[in-house]
C-alpha cells in the first residue's frame, strides 16, 4: 500500500541498466524507485513486505520474460493489486493486448516520451490510491468494530459513548454511500463524436458485447452521464464543435455522481501534451486515430474491469456501513460473540508473533544508551548469529560493536530524538566475523508517560546485495560513459560531416564538420527537425525515403553558402540506416561529404574538353578552308604564286597553332601521368632575358605600356631557356588579357637568398580569394564566362610544373579589383 508519509515506491524492470538510469534520473525526485535486472530479481522485490505501489516492467528479457512476471504477479493474492506498465519496444497490437488481458493497466512503447510515462505514472497512482483508500476505509470500520467489541466487554458503561462515535463517524463518511448501482448484466458505453462514421464503427464492433449509446456533441454526453442509467465506460473525442472533450472530462470528473466513470480520450491528436493534459484530467486512456479495434476492445475491457474492481469495493465498504449500524443490536443480543472476539484477538496476537518470528527484514527495540532489548530471528541471521538469546548477549554497546562508522548511530539518535522517527537510513554494519554489510534501516521512538524515550522499535534490510548491484551499475555506466566519450572524440575528428536522425527526423548527434557545412552551433542543430535545418526539397524526400525503411536513395548534391570563403559550396549528403541487435530500423546516418573542388574540377574538365575542340577547330578551319582554295586555284589561269605564297603562310602560321596546341596536351598527358619533365640546362642572363621580352611584346602588343623593375645586379641561371619562355609568355598574356588598355604590365627580378625572384605584375581586374586557391590548377579559367579570352585553362598550371621541374617555386599575390603580382623563383 501506498505509505501517507514516504514517497510511492516504483520498481523499475529492464536488464538494460542504460534504460533504467533515465528512468531513475527523471522520476527520483517524486517517487522512491527501486531496480531490477532479471525476472526472478523482481519477483523478490515484488512479494517482500515493503513491496513497490507500481511496476514499470520490460517484456523481453533473458530468462523470465515480463509476460511471465505480470502472470505470476496477478495469481498471488500479496500482489495481484500491483499496478504494472509495460514499457517495451514491441509494438505489435496483439503484444499490447496480450498484456492488457494479463490485468496491466497500461502500455508504453519505446521510445518513449518522459511526459507521458509521468503523466500515465500518476494516473494510474490515482486510481490505486482510490482503490486502497477504499480499502482502507473496509479495515478501519473493522477496525472500529474490534475497538467497540471490546470496550463494550470490558466497559459497559461506555456502550452509549461507542454510539455517539458511531454515529459521528457514519455521518462523516455518510456522503460516500450515496450512490445507486446498476445491477449485474450488460455493460453500457457511451461512444462520444461528431463524426458518425466514427460512431458507427466502434458501435458496430463493440454491440456484440456491450450495450452502445452514443452523441455527437459534448452537451448531449453531458447529459446521458448524468442521467438515471448512467453509462460504464465513455469513449470520448476531443475535437468537437461546442463543448469539446477536454471540458467534458473535467465537468465529469468536477461531480461527485459521475467522477468514477472511466473516460478514454480516442482522438487523432498524437501530441505529448495532449496527451498529458488528457490523463491529467482524470481520463484512463488515450488512443490515437486511425485506431486498431483489437487495442480498443482490450483497453477497453482493462478499464472496465478496473472499475467493476473499485465498484465491488465501494459495494464491500457499503455493507460494511450497514453493518455497523446495526452493530448495536448485534452486541445486545449475542454477548457470546465478545468471547469469540477476544479469542480472534489472540489469534491475531499469535499471528503477529509469527509474522515477528518469519520476517524477512530484522525487527530489533533498543535503548537510547545502545543495548539491544529485544531482537527477532532475522535480525540475528542478519548480523551472524544462530538466535536472537546469542544476539541480546553478545550486544552491550550497539554503536562500539556493531557500527562500521561510529559517526552514523550519533546521526541516527540525534534524528529520533528531533524528529521522532527515521526512514531508509543507509549504514554499514560489523557482523559476528566482522563482515561488513549494508543495511537500511527505520526506526521510531516509543515515550513514557512524561515524554522521555522509553526505547526504538524499528526494523533494518540487509541490501548488501542491491549495493553490489548498484555497484556494478555505476561502472558500467562509467565504462559506458567512456565509450561514449571515445565515440564522441572520433565522431568530431571524422573530417566529413556526421548527422544522425532518429525515426521522427529529429537530430541526435552531429560533429563540428557538418556545424560547419550547416553554418549553424551544435545548440541550435541538436534536437531540431532536419527538414527545418535543411530546407532542401530534394533532402526532405530522400529523407522521408529513408525513413520509410527502404534501401536509401542515392547520395544527393545538397547547395550551401560559405561565410567564410564567401562562395557557394556542394555538399554531398550518403544515408545509411542504423538497426538494433533486433534488427530493427533506429534511425539514420547522414555522411556529408565537401565535393566542391570535386564538382568543379567536372566542370573545368568539361569546359577544358570543349574549350579544347574550339581551339583545334578554330586554326584547324582555316587550314582546311586555304588548302581548298589551293587546289580550286589549280585550274585559275590568274592565281598567281604571291597568293599561293601568301595562303601558304596562313596554312604554316595556324599548323603552328595547332602544333603548340597538340603540345600543350602532351606536355599535360605527361604530367598527368606523373612523368617527370626532361629539362635542358643552359647559361642563362636574367636582366638580358626580360629586357628581350619587353622589346618583343612592346612591339606586338602596342596597346599596353611595358616597365623594366630590376636589380642593376646580373643575375645569370642554369635553366631551360624555351621553358622559361614559355612561363614568361603565359604570365605576360595573363597581364595583358586582364588588364585595362593602356595599363602598366611590369617585369622584375631580384636575388632571394640562393634563388632568383622574377615577377610579371598588372593593374588589372584581380582575383577573389578563391580564385586564388584555384589559379594554378589544371583546366581552370578565370573568366569561363568570356570565351573571346580563349585558352585552354593549361598555362598556369603548366607554368607551375615548369616552375618546380627547375626546383623553384610559383605563387600569386592579388587584389580584387586592383592587380595581380605572380612571382617565380629558379635556385641559382
Amino acid at each position: 500500500m501506498i505509505q501517507s508519509q514516504d514517497r510511492p515506491r516504483i520498481l523499475v524492470v529492464d536488464d538494460n541498466p542504460e534504460n533504467i538510469w533515465p528512468l531513475v534520473s527523471a522520476l527520483e525526485t517524486e517517487y522512491e524507485i527501486i531496480y531490477a535486472t532479471e525476472g526472478k530479481k523482481a519477483l523478490h522485490l515484488a512479494f517482500s513486505e515493503n513491496k513497490p505501489d507500481l511496476i514499470l516492467l520490460d517484456i523481453m528479457m533473458p530468462g523470465m520474460d515480463g509476460y511471465e512476471v505480470c502472470a505470476r504477479l496477478k495469481q498471488d493474492d500479496y500482489t495481484r493489486e500491483i499496478p504494472i506498465i509495460f514499457l517495451t519496444a514491441k509494438t505489435q497490437e496483439q503484444d499490447e493486448t496480450r498484456g492488457l488481458e494479463l490485468g496491466a493497466q497500461d502500455y508504453i512503447t519505446k521510445p518513449f516520451s518522459l511526459p507521458v510515462v509521468h503523466a500515465r505514472i500518476r494516473s494510474v497512482l490515482h486510481l490505486k490510491r482510490e482503490m486502497e483508500r477504499r480499502l482502507l476505509l473496509k479495515t478501519q470500520l473493522e477496525d472500529f468494530n474490534v475497538q467497540l467489541d471490546t470496550q463494550v466487554q470490558q466497559k459497559v458503561r461506555e456502550l452509549n459513548e461507542a454510539r455517539e462515535t458511531l454515529r459521528a463517524y457514519e455521518e462523516k463518511y455518510n456522503h460516500l454511500f450515496q450512490k445507486k448501482y446498476r445491477a449485474k448484466g450488460t455493460k453500457s458505453i457511451l461512444v462520444v463524436d461528431d463524426n458518425p462514421e466514427n460512431i458507427h464503427i466502434l458501435a458496430e464492433n463493440l454491440e456484440k458485447e456491450y450495450e452502445v449509446v452514443f452523441a455527437t456533441t459534448g452537451e448531449k454526453a453531458v447529459e446521458i452521464a448524468f442521467s438515471d442509467v448512467r453509462p460504464d465506460l465513455i469513449l470520448l473525442d476531443i475535437m468537437m464543435p461546442g463543448m469539446d472533450g477536454y471540458e467534458v472530462c473535467s465537468r465529469l470528473k468536477a461531480s461527485g455522481e459521475t467522477w468514477d466513470i472511466p473516460v478514454i480520450f480516442v482522438t487523432a491528436m498524437g501530441q505529448e501534451l495532449d496527451e498529458t493534459r488528457g490523463l491529467n484530467l482524470g481520463a484512463v486512456d488515450f488512443i490515437t486515430k486511425p485506431f486498431s479495434m483489437q487495442v480498443v476492445q482490450a483497453r477497453v475491457k482493462a478499464a472496465l474491469r478496473l472499475k467493476e474492481e473499485m465498484d465491488n469495493r465501494f459495494i464491500l465498504t457499503h455493507k460494511l456501513e450497514d453493518l455497523n449500524r446495526n452493530l448495536e443490536q448485534r452486541v445486545k443480543e449475542k454477548t457470546a460473540e465478545l468471547q469469540r472476539a477476544h479469542e480472534s484477538l489472540k489469534t491475531s496476537e499469535a499471528k503477529f508473533r509469527a509474522i515477528h518470528e518469519n520476517a524477512i527484514e530484522g525487527i530489533f527495540q533498543s535503548t537510547p544508551d545502545g543495548r539491544l532489548i529485544s531482537a527477532s530471528p532475522s535480525m540475528a541471521r542478519i548480523m551472524g548469529y544462530d538466535h536472537p538469546q546469542e544476539l541480546l548477549k553478545a550486544a552491550s554497546d550497539i554503536a562500539r560493536q556493531f557500527y562500521h562508522c561510529p559517526q552514523d548511530r550519533k546521526i541516527f539518535l540525534s534524528t529520533l530524538k528531533e524528529k521522532g522517527e527515521i526512514n531508509n537510513f543507509e549504514i554499514q554494519l560489523k557482523k559476528k566475523d566482522a563482515e561488513i554489510i549494508w543495511v537500511v534501516v527505520s526506526a521510531r521512538a516509543v515515550y513514557r508517560e512524561k515524554g522521555q524515550i522509553a526505547y526504538y522499535q524499528g526494523f533494518l534490510t540487509d541490501i548488501s546485495e542491491r549495493k553490489r548491484a548498484e555497484e556494478q551499475v555505476r561502472a558500467s555506466l562509467a565504462e559506458a560513459e567512456k565509450a561514449r566519450e571515445k565515440i564522441d572524440a572520433i565522431v568530431k575528428s571524422v573530417p566529413h560531416g556526421l548527422m544522425v536522425t532518429d525515426m521522427g527526423g529529429r537530430i541526435v548527434l552531429i560533429n563540428h564538420s557538418a556545424e560547419k557545412f550547416l553554418g549553424r552551433p551544435l545548440k541550435d542543430l541538436f534536437q531540431k527537425s532536419a527538414t527545418e535545418v535543411i530546407e532542401d526539397e530534394s533532402f526532405q524526400k530522400h529523407l522521408a525515403i529513408s525513413l520509410t525503411g527502404e534501401e536509401p536513395p542515392p547520395p544527393l548534391d545538397l547547395k550551401f553558402h560559405d561565410q567564410e570563403q564567401r562562395a557557394d559550396s556542394t555538399i554531398q549528403a550518403r544515408a545509411s540506416q542504423v538497426r538494433s541487435k533486433e534488427g530493427n530500423m533506429t534511425g539514420l546516418v547522414y555522411v556529408m561529404v565537401d565535393v566542391t573542388r570535386e564538382r568543379e574540377m567536372d566542370q573545368m574538365k568539361n569546359e577544358f574538353i570543349s574549350t579544347a575542340a574550339h581551339e583545334l577547330f578554330t586554326p584547324l578551319t582555316s587550314v582546311m578552308g586555304y588548302a581548298e582554295l589551293l587546289i580550286e586555284s589549280q585550274t585559275e589561269e590568274t592565281f598567281d604564286s604571291r597568293r599561293k605564297g601568301e595562303f601558304l603562310s596562313i596554312i604554316l602560321e595556324k599548323s603552328k597553332v595547332l602544333a603548340s596546341i597538340v603540345d600543350e596536351l602532351l606536355l599535360l598527358s605527361q604530367l598527368q601521368e606523373g612523368r617527370p619533365m626532361r629539362l635542358e640546362k643552359v647559361p642563362l642572363r636574367v636582366r638580358e632575358l626580360l629586357e628581350a621580352e619587353i622589346r618583343q611584346q612592346s612591339l606586338v602588343s602596342s596597346r599596353h605600356s611595358f616597365e623594366f623593375d630590376g636589380d642593376e645586379e646580373e643575375i645569370e641561371l642554369q635553366a631551360n631557356h624555351a621553358k622559361i619562355m614559355q612561363v614568361l609568355d603565359n604570365l605576360i598574356s595573363n597581364a595583358i588579357k586582364y588588364s585595362p588598355e593602356g595599363g602598366p604590365v611590369r617585369l622584375g627580378y631580384s636575388r632571394q637568398g640562393r634563388s632568383c625572384r622574377i615577377y610579371v605584375e598588372d593593374e588589372g581586374i584581380g582575383m577573389t580569394p578563391k580564385q586564388l586557391t584555384q589559379v594554378f590548377e589544371r583546366f581552370y579559367r578565370a573568366d569561363r564566362s568570356n570565351t573571346a579570352v580563349g585558352g585552354l585553362g593549361l598555362g598556369m598550371g603548366i607554368a607551375k610544373s615548369i616552375v618546380e621541374a627547375h626546383g623553384g617555386e610559383i605563387w600569386a599575390d592579388s587584389e580584387f579589383g586592383k592587380g595581380t603580382r605572380v612571382s617565380f623563383t629558379i635556385p641559382l
